[in-house]
């Protein structure tokens, strides 16, 4: 106690009740000036937290000022809706109405291409759509690759086809001394003229083989009894027959020089050709009418 009277004055801090609806605050009284901080409670089915009022009025965030008053805090909620997506995803699973939505596809099928959206609840455009005041369904539809087909050798009845399509091929014309042999198809060979496309651009190619032609000879022998076109045939003269000398060989009747030919797209017919042989008359004592003869001829 000092050396004099005193005064003493009784301060009263008021504190006021925070009363909150749809979430919980830090506090449930503070004074004046305190910071009060909200908590969303559980969110109604159908429904997405949106901004807080205090007393009617509506905050920012999640915090405010306490006034001199009581206080009745309300979580507001807005509508929100679902979006069910097939053969992709969107960027939310649910969303207010006005909310832009990015779409995403999924992961193509085997031989497909994503080609676009459908629904019958909002009109997307660039893979995006505003949500509206109800639920959305979308689909995304793909359609088929149009595989190209490139043939070397004769032509396909397509020159695209998509996954699972027949194609029927058609040889063209042998180059000289080959014939068709089979198709290739990406290296690989098929039985027939026909495949089933697969999930890849098709290269197929005709596949010629050279002509297996025969050699006939008659009055002697070929190094070979079938040949190729181009291939180099060496041919033997056989027994002479009695009074003939050989003279030439004939191959499908056209006289060749020397004893070799080269093969061209044909069978060949050869033949020795032989002329009669001239022989020598000698005579001692007398003279004959002629100084050479032929088998079977007279000389007097």
């Amino acid at each position: 106690m000092p050396a004099a009277n005193v005064t003493a004055n009784a301060v009263f801090v008021t504190s006021y009740t925070v009363t909150v609806e749809g979430g919980t605050a830090d506090k449930t009284t503070a004074k004046e000036g305190e910071i009060i901080t909200l908590t969303v409670g559980s969110v109604p089915q159908g429904k997405e937290f949106d901004y807080w009022t205090v007393n009617g009025d509506r905050i920012e965030g999640n915090t405010f000022e306490m006034p001199a008053e009581n206080v009745t805090v309300n979580a507001v909620y807005a509508d929100v809706y679902t979006i069910s997506v097939t053969g992709g995803t969107a960027d939310k699973e649910t969303a207010r109405a006005g909310v832009e939505i990015t779409l995403t596809p999924g992961a193509a099928p085997e031989g497909k291409q994503f080609d676009h959206w459908k629904s019958e609840d909002v009109v997307i455009t660039d893979n995006k759509f505003i949500m509206p005041a109800s639920d959305v369904e979308i689909t995304a539809v793909f359609t088929g690759v149009q595989y190209k087909i490139t043939v070397t050798g004769g032509t396909a009845d397509k020159e695209t086809a998509k996954l699972g399509e027949t194609v029927t091929l058609t040889a063209g014309k042998a180059p000289e001394g080959q014939q068709f042999s089979h198709w290739k198809v990406n290296g690989n060979r098929i039985d027939g003229n026909t495949f089933v496309m697969t999930a890849a651009d098709a290269v197929v190619e005709a596949v010629y083989t050279y002509i297996d032609y025969t050699i006939s000879v008659t009055g002697g022998t070929a190094d070979k009894t079938t040949a190729q076109l181009g291939d180099k045939i060496t041919l033997t003269v056989g027994n002479i027959p009695e009074g003939k000398v050989f003279s030439h060989w004939t191959v499908n009747g056209e006289k060749i020089d020397g004893n070799t030919f080269t093969m061209t797209a044909a069978n060949a017919v050869v033949e020795a050709v032989y002329t009669d042989a001239e022989y020598d008359i000698t005579v001692t004592g007398g003279t004959a009418d002629k100084e050479t003869a032929k088998l079977g001829e007279t000389v007097t």
